[in-house]
């Protein structure tokens, strides 16, 4: 159970959910800068924190880190990177319901080495309430994701993968 578990939600929570979202954890962090408060929700679907960024799907996360008491979340929308850090001094339950939904979406993953000790994750994930596989390439901090023969090699082990994990 969260911190939160016997109290109510502020009323804001409610406000953040698209129809048929339900909640799966909140947690409040310091007033921003512009004086609205802190509010991350995460919900069966989507994590939301209204004043640093839209509604990210789970499946669209490609990292997430807590660090006491800061959430740091990396992920691939559209196509383009999106980071998001936050503070939330009254995490609730949030650090531990991103973490199982962003692993939930995963069916298989592997790492790969691409050239020397610079390196990719290959996942393959199911989108919430979908039968359907998307297959992301994932590349270790640092490594040059523009690079077309480093993008080669990352996509031709992709293939070998795909071909090999039977999903």
């Amino acid at each position: 159970m969260g911190l939160f578990a016997k109290s109510k939600p502020p009323k804001i929570v409610a406000t953040l959910l698209r129809p048929g979202e339900r909640v799966m954890g909140w947690g409040l962090g310091p007033e921003q800068l512009d004086g609205q408060p802190t509010v991350v929700v995460c919900s069966n679907v989507a994590f939301h924190a209204p004043g640093y960024t839209e509604a990210i799907l789970w499946e669209d996360i490609a990292r997430a880190n807590w660090d006491d008491p800061i959430l740091e979340i990396a992920a691939i929308v559209e196509g383009k990177p999106r980071f998001t850090r936050v503070n939330l001094d009254q995490p609730g339950a949030v650090p531990d319901v991103v973490y199982e939904r962003v692993t939930a979406t995963i069916v298989t993953q592997q790492h790969v080495m691409l050239d020397g000790d610079k390196g990719a994750r290959l996942v393959a994930r199911r989108p919430v309430g979908s039968d359907q596989i998307r297959w992301n390439v994932i590349f270790d901090s640092g490594v040059n994701a523009a690079d077309p023969k480093l993008r080669a090699i990352a996509d031709d082990k992709l293939r070998q993968f795909r071909e090999s994990a039977g999903v």
